[in-house]
């Protein structure tokens, strides 16, 4: 039985919402499949049979098709839908084997976890212009060449906070102002003032979604349940992925030719506390991971890992800190950014991004400075 709730929306989408139930006892049915006939656009019940679909206008007249191993398949039209509350409709069984329906559902777990953390971002993470008072690190180490240090603080303001936009509209609403910095080289190139900033705020996953987080792409990455564990207090899954087919959509990354990771999601909220993500390229900028480069001029590849975790601050989760790794040709890079403060009150407004640091070594704060 398929109850349906609808709520009209004007514009590109519609959202259809219900609880999917066995026809011979009423029980809910978890991992059920909703998609739209003729495409690849559709969702997966949770563990309670509860879905949520979002629908363009253009597939209005088109079906919906509701099926899970072990209950025949069921067409809906989405026109009816919309024109009719509490709509139910009973899912039989068939005669498929139980425990191939068993070993179906334990496979769909893992992407119902998934989707669940992604909706519930909206409602964990913050929601209001903030902004992040960090420390920065940077450490570049040549071969028979002296280690290039940098550590800095930076003033990062975010205006539209952790919400699902386009890469655009989040690229757009962060900027960042260095406040101190402290070298052990002097600035006499431009690129010397470069720095890696843009990269680490982009592992922010739940802030950036070019990643398992990007509920689009979802079914584009193998996902399993690799263990359940207590993770500083929380019970939590343990999430391992990889990606099938690496590009920029998915990864962020140009030249990415393997992409893989594992995330924690907190059991009683569907908070994302953790990931950790290993990264092969082909071919990398030595600017950044998001700039191409022409695979006939110049290919250097390189392997890099980033962690990010995430901590409750009142009622919201926030970023925490950032560790990124890279080797890269003849060259390793060591980088990480730690939230020192977080301000939701009245925030800074930061205009633009200081992509060039030049900054005067201040030795009264560098002396007084902890963290």
């Amino acid at each position: 039985m398929l109850v349906l709730f609808f709520s009209r929306v004007v514009g590109i989408a519609q959202n259809i919402s219900g609880v999917i139930v066995r026809m011979d006892n009423g029980k809910s049915i978890p991992f059920v499949s909703i998609s739209i006939e003729g495409t690849t656009l559709g969702t997966v019940s949770d563990f309670e049979g509860v879905f949520d679909l979002e629908v363009l206008s253009e597939y209005e007249n088109g079906q919906l098709i509701i099926s899970c191993v072990g209950f025949i398949d069921k067409k809906v039209g989405i026109k009816n839908v919309f024109e009719k509350d509490n709509i139910i409709i009973k899912l039989e069984a068939s005669s498929v084997d139980i425990d191939e329906v068993v070993v179906e559902q334990k496979s769909l777990q893992p992407y119902t976890i998934i989707k669940k953390a992604i909706s519930s971002v909206k409602n964990n993470y913050l929601n209001v212009p903030y902004n992040y008072k960090l420390y920065y690190s940077n450490i570049d180490k040549t071969k028979n060449k002296q280690d290039i240090k940098r550590e800095a603080i930076v003033l990062m303001y975010d205006e539209m906070a952790y919400k699902q936009a386009s890469v655009y509209k989040t690229f757009k609403s962060i900027n960042y102002m260095f406040l101190h910095s402290k070298r052990n080289f002097e600035v006499k190139y431009l690129n010397d003032g470069n720095t890696n900033i843009d990269n680490l705020l982009e592992f922010d996953i739940v802030r950036h979604r070019c990643n398992i987080l990007d509920v689009s792409r979802v079914y584009d990455y193998e996902i399993a349940i690799k263990d359940e564990i207590v993770y500083k207090g929380d019970s939590v899954w343990v999430l391992s992925y990889s990606s099938k087919k690496p590009n920029f959509v998915s990864t962020g990354d140009f030249s990415a030719n393997f992409y893989s990771g594992e995330i924690f999601v907190k059991k009683s909220d569907y908070a994302i506390l953790y990931n950790k993500t290993t990264v092969k390229n082909g071919n990398l900028s030595k600017i950044s991971r998001n700039i191409y480069v022409n695979p006939a001029k110049i290919k250097e590849p390189a392997t890099y890992n980033f962690e990010v975790y995430y901590k409750q601050k009142d009622k919201h989760y926030v970023l925490d800190k950032i560790y990124y790794k890279l080797n890269f040709v003849n060259i390793s890079r060591e980088s990480s950014l730690q939230v020192l403060e977080v301000f939701v009150e009245k925030p800074h407004v930061v205009a633009s991004r200081d992509y060039y640091e030049d900054l005067e070594f201040d030795r009264v704060f560098w002396n007084s400075f902890r963290y």
